[in-house]
């Protein structure tokens, strides 16, 4: 098994969910880091739809910080803490309840 930190090409599919605001974006494991192309095509889909949500990903609260970090320096404004809470027992994942047709 070869383990590699070079991201993986990938197919994003952005779909429109609410009229001018919102959008699923599917295609894509952001677990990993990103290709730039598809780090691109996520930025676009956040500048058009203001709201992007991504079902179905497991990620852990690290992984929630390297993800954010693809997109910039994180900020005060968007307070974080590298390590989990103390008493954290899990994050919070709205997908779990989520099915679709």
């Amino acid at each position: 098994m070869t383990v590699t930190e070079e991201p993986l090409t990938e197919q994003v599919t952005v779909r429109p969910v609410a009229g001018h605001i919102g959008a699923d974006i599917s295609g894509v494991d952001i677990s990993r880091p990103l290709s730039e192309s598809t780090l691109a095509e996520l930025k676009s889909a956040l500048h058009t739809y203001q709201v992007i949500f991504f079902r179905d990903q497991n990620l852990d609260h690290a992984l929630q910080i390297a993800f954010g970090r693809q997109f910039g320096k994180l900020t005060y404004s968007h307070p974080h803490d590298d390590a989990p809470p103390e008493l954290a027992v899990n994050t919070c994942n709205h997908d779990q309840d989520h099915h679709t047709s």
